[in-house]
C-alpha cells in the first residue's frame, strides 16, 4: 500500500536530480543576487519583490528532493563510509562557495551549507537503521544519536537546521510508502513558504516524486560512445556532486564583484 506501479515510467533519479538543480539554482540566484540587490528585474506583469519571492518559493522544490535521495542512496549504496565522506568533503569544498554566494563574505559562520545537514540526516538515518527498538540500549543510542544531530545542526547553523535532520527521518520513517514520502516534502515546502507561489513548486514535487521508476539514470543517456558504462555512471554522479560547489562559486563571484 502507498506505492503505485509506474514500470512504464521515463522518470528516473536523473530527472529527479536535474529538476533539483534547476530549481536550487534559481533559489540561490534570488538569493543571492536578486536579495543582495547586485541585480534588479522589474517586468511589467510583477515587482521585483514578488519576482524575488517567487523564484525562492520555487526553489523550496530542492532540499526535500535531496532529502529524498538521502534516503534512496543509504538504501542502494554499496558503501555507507565513503557515501559519508563524499558528503563530508563537498560540504567542506562548498563552504566558501556557499560563504561568497549567500552572505557576501569570503567566510561566514553563521549559516552552513547544505552538504553538513544532509550528512547528520544520513549518520542519523543510519543509527535509526541499525539499533531497532525496543532494546533498550538501542533506545538509548538512537535517543542520544538524535539529540547530537539536531543540535550540531541547530547549533551549527546547517542550512534549514534541526527541521532539515527531521525531513530526512521522516521519509526515512516512511520508505516504504511513497506517497507519504510526497506528501511530506510537499508539506514542508508549503510550510516553508506560505504564498501562492508554493503550490506549482509542491505539485511538481509530489507528482515527480509519485512518477519515480526507482531507476538510477535513463538508459539512453548510457548506451553507446567510447566511455564504459561504469565511466559515465561515475561522471553523472559527481557532476550532481560538483554542481553544488561551482554555481556557488559563480554566483559568489558575481555578488563579490570579482
Amino acid at each position: 500500500m502507498g506505492n503505485f506501479d509506474f514500470e512504464n515510467s521515463k522518470m528516473s533519479a536523473f530527472y529527479l536530480k536535474i529538476a533539483a538543480v534547476v530549481f536550487m539554482f534559481i533559489d540561490h540566484f534570488a538569493a543571492s543576487l536578486l536579495g543582495s540587490g547586485v541585480i534588479s528585474i522589474e517586468l511589467p506583469f510583477i515587482s521585483g519583490a514578488e519576482l524575488y519571492t517567487a523564484l525562492r518559493s520555487f526553489g523550496r522544490f530542492s532540499f526535500p528532493m535531496y532529502c529524498f535521495f538521502i534516503v534512496e542512496g543509504y538504501k542502494y549504496t554499496k558503501d555507507l563510509k565513503k557515501y559519508m565522506s563524499r558528503l563530508l568533503v563537498f560540504g567542506i569544498i562548498s563552504e566558501i562557495p556557499f560563504d561568497m554566494a549567500i552572505s557576501g563574505k569570503i567566510l561566514e559562520s553563521s549559516h552552513q551549507n547544505v552538504f553538513f545537514t544532509l550528512l547528520l540526516g544520513l549518520i542519523l538515518i543510519t543509527v535509526l537503521d541499525k539499533y531497532p527498538l525496543p532494546d533498550i540500549n538501542s533506545f538509548s543510542l538512537r535517543f542520544v544519536t538524535m539529540a547530537v544531530c539536531m543540535g550540531l545542526a541547530y547549533f551549527g547553523k546547517t542550512d534549514y537546521e534541526y527541521i532539515g535532520i527531521a525531513i530526512i527521518v521522516l521519509m526515512y520513517s516512511a520508505r516504504n510508502y511513497r506517497i507519504i514520502q510526497a506528501f511530506i516534502g510537499a508539506a514542508f515546502m508549503i510550510y516553508e513558504y506560505q504564498n501562492v507561489y508554493i503550490i506549482l513548486p509542491a505539485a511538481l514535487f509530489f507528482i515527480m516524486i509519485m512518477l519515480y521508476n526507482g531507476q538510477r539514470e535513463p538508459s539512453p543517456l548510457l548506451q553507446g560512445g567510447r566511455f564504459s558504462l561504469l565511466q559515465k555512471e561515475r561522471f553523472i554522479k559527481y557532476f550532481f556532486y560538483m554542481f553544488y560547489p561551482v554555481h556557488l562559486l559563480v554566483l559568489g563571484i558575481m555578488r563579490l564583484g570579482f
